[in-house]
């Protein structure tokens, strides 16, 4: 993925999308304290069902709200170690502490990702939309449509250790196209991220500038 290839389908998004109840659905849902990561609750899963079923099109029966605040008090704990994260930087076979466990980053993201498709009801769909949730920086969303243009099978080993790779590599790619200007790294990221500000009115991470170019690459 070249820059301008980047940029041109945020902006196609933005054209296509930006006038709609959806920005605004995706501002609340990412924003700090709209879920209670704390002490999840039934009301908290209820509001990324919500979320799901509107601005991430899934089909999910509110009967599964108690198995999935199950879930989540179950992996937060351990999603909480990459939070803080983002694509342009996290080193996924490197380690974060997990209460008195030292844990890679994929490990952590394949085993709640697993997790969350064990919710019966659940799929790969809201599960990669779910992590975003919890942290935006780091996870790129898929689809089906996505999913099948790169080739992934429909489970957590692919996601972690095939797609989220792949993001990154695509991201990288887009970075080293901007340093050919002669800036760094560093320089090159906040360009991208200040393109997608531009474009949007609001800062977005670049995990999703990265989803944003899929949609438009992998919907046409």
């Amino acid at each position: 993925m070249k820059f301008q290839q980047l940029i041109d389908a945020v902006q196609e998004c933005q054209c296509t999308y930006g006038g709609g109840p959806g920005v605004h659905q995706y501002q609340t849902a990412t924003s700090p304290g709209h879920i209670n990561w704390a002490k999840i609750s039934n009301q908290d899963s209820s509001k990324i069902l919500d979320f799901l079923n509107t601005w991430g099109r899934c089909r999910l029966r509110r009967a599964l709200i108690p198995n999935l605040t199950s879930c989540l008090i179950k992996i937060v704990p351990f999603l909480k170690s990459v939070q803080p994260l983002n694509l342009e930087d996290a080193q996924l076979d490197s380690l974060v502490e997990v209460g008195r466990e030292r844990l890679t980053i994929s490990r952590v993201i394949h085993w709640s990702f697993d997790e969350l498709m064990n919710v019966q009801g659940f799929g790969p769909v809201p599960a990669s939309k779910t992590l975003h949730i919890v942290a935006p920086g780091l996870f790129v969303m898929w689809d089906n449509a996505i999913r099948q243009h790169y080739r992934m099978r429909p489970c957590a080993y692919d996601y972690t250790f095939k797609f989220l790779p792949k993001m990154k590599a695509e991201l990288d790619e887009a970075v080293h196209d901007v340093t050919q200007a002669g800036c760094s790294r560093r320089e090159a990221i906040e360009r991208i991220r200040q393109q997608g500000q531009r474009i949007w009115g609001f800062r977005e991470s670049i995990a999703k500038l990265v989803d944003e170019y899929n949609w438009m690459t992998c919907h046409q």
